[in-house]
């Protein structure tokens, strides 16, 4: 925004076994969040890790974020071209969720 940096996410492929999964990692700097940023970033993510040819895209979110957690059932409910969301498993300080990509 006005040629500043106030976020980035990147994709980082798993090795062996699951290669086929990629974890996607997101930030916002505060004072620009909640403006779509963040959704914009995850939904060009998840559509190039599909067009790359992964099936799973994992993103991990502290149970403490509460606009994450809402911004990744938003992009699950919105079902989103060439991928769905899957399920969140908690566990003590953390949420996994999945999204699959389909062809």
């Amino acid at each position: 925004m006005d040629g500043k940096i106030v976020g980035g996410a990147s994709i980082e492929p798993k090795k062996g076994k699951q290669a086929h999964v990629v974890v996607l990692g997101i930030f916002i700097k505060e004072g620009f969040r909640n403006i779509g940023l963040g959704t914009q970033l995850i939904e060009t993510l998840i559509e190039i890790a599909c067009r790359r040819g992964f099936e799973i895209i994992e993103l991990v979110v502290f149970s403490s974020n509460k606009r994450a957690l809402l911004s990744t059932k938003k992009l699950g409910s919105k079902g989103l071209e060439g991928s769905k969301m899957g399920s969140e498993f908690p566990t003590s300080h953390t949420r996994t969720a999945y999204i699959w990509c389909f062809t």
